[in-house]
């Protein structure tokens, strides 16, 4: 017997996914993706597979997850942050440099504090 699944999902929770243009998937369509329902693809058109998965494994990042999605989304509360101007998409200059920043801060181990603290989480994750 044969099982098939996918080990390494990324929505639009995880800052690189997100830049890179995922801005309509989060989890909850990645599991109905899984399960052989159809969504939409970041591109606008619609996806299913002929056969569900037997499993699947969304592994957002933890860090940042969300903040670049609800930086750029008017009105929420990380939006009315003052980091949430480094997080802001206005070209595609934006998208290598918000990139690079917050991939180094990872590979530094440096992270953003203003984007990581608990009372900051709470804006993403409505804790």
């Amino acid at each position: 017997m044969f099982i098939f699944g996918e080990t390494h999902v990324h929505t639009g929770w995880s800052f690189d996914a997100y830049l890179f243009g995922n801005k309509l998937t989060g989890p909850e369509e990645a599991y109905k993706y899984a399960l052989g329902q159809p969504i939409k693809h970041p591109m606008g058109y619609t996806v299913q597979l002929k056969h569900p998965l037997d499993w699947v494994a969304v592994t957002d990042h933890s860090e940042y997850a969300g903040t670049v999605e609800l930086a750029n989304e008017p009105g929420s509360a990380v939006s009315k942050l003052p980091i949430a101007e480094k997080l802001k998409i206005r070209s595609e200059a934006d998208i290598q440099r918000i990139f690079s920043w917050l991939g180094d801060t990872i590979a530094k181990n440096q992270p953003v504090k203003e984007l990581v603290a608990p009372k900051r989480l709470t804006y993403v994750f409505g804790a």
